[in-house]
C-alpha cells in the first residue's frame, strides 16, 4: 500500500472512532467504550482500516514522508532558502511525520491504539493530510 493511502486509512480510523466516543459522554473510559454498543457498530469498518494500517506501513509512510522532505530540499543549503511553498510542504510533511513517531503502541485494535490516533494524530492530519497525501502520491 503506498504512504498516502496509508494516512488516509489513519485519518479514516481516527474519525470513525473518534466520531463514535462522541456518544460516549463525559464519563468517558476507552476500555469500555470497546465494549460499548457504538464501537460494535463501527468494529467491522475499524478492524478492516486495520489490516492495511500496521506497524510497517506506518513506519513506511514516516520513511516516504522524510524522503519527499530530502526532495523538497534539494538543492537549497538550508531551509531558509526555500521558496515559501516548497518549505510549507516541507513542515506539512514534517508535522506528518512528528505525530506518526510518536507512536508508543502496537497497531491494533486496543484502547492504547485508539486514543493514540484519535488525541494525537487525528489532530494533525486533520490540519495537513490533504497536503501531505498530494505530496506522496
Amino acid at each position: 500500500m503506498s504512504a498516502a493511502n496509508t494516512i488516509e486509512d489513519i485519518i479514516k480510523l481516527g474519525l470513525l472512532v473518534g466520531q463514535a466516543i462522541e456518544a460516549q459522554g463525559p464519563q468517558f473510559d476507552w476500555k469500555k467504550f470497546l465494549a460499548s454498543k457504538e464501537f460494535q457498530q463501527i468494529e467491522s469498518d475499524v478492524s478492516k482500516l486495520l489490516t492495511r494500517v500496521t506497524d510497517s506501513e506506518i513506519d513506511t509512510a514516516i520513511a516516504t514522508a522524510k524522503a519527499k522532505q530530502d526532495e523538497l530540499s534539494k538543492g537549497f543549503n538550508s531551509l531558509a532558502d526555500m521558496p515559501l511553498e516548497k518549505l510549507t510542504q516541507w513542515a506539512d510533511l514534517s508535522k506528518a511525520i512528528i505525530a506518526l513517531s510518536q507512536k508508543r503502541v502496537q497497531a491494533a485494535k486496543n484502547a492504547n491504539f485508539f486514543q493514540w490516533i484519535v488525541d494525537n494524530v487525528l489532530p494533525v492530519l486533520l490540519q495537513v493530510g490533504k497536503e501531505v497525501i498530494k505530496l506522496l502520491l
